[in-house]
């Protein structure tokens, strides 16, 4: 769960996406989407951000699709 959310960090970082988590935490801090995206992909916001949690069943792959949405919704 860890190297998930490190490779959700790491490919948002390439998009100039600041992304964020604490020491041994699973949930990424990213900039608040629009309403699609958090419809789309149940991400939990509060205010200006929104957190995703790398749980087990979560998979690079899915993480990618996310960020290929994510990143044309945040252009």
């Amino acid at each position: 769960c860890l190297a998930v959310a490190d490779h959700i960090i790491g490919e948002l970082a390439k998009h100039d996406i600041k992304a964020w988590r604490n020491k041994f935490s699973v949930t990424v801090i990213i900039p608040r989407p629009s309403q699609h995206i958090i419809d789309k992909w149940q991400i939990a916001i509060q205010n200006d951000i929104a957190h995703i949690v790398s749980m087990p069943h979560v998979t690079k792959e899915q993480i990618d699709l996310f960020i290929i949405d994510y990143v044309k919704d945040m252009t």
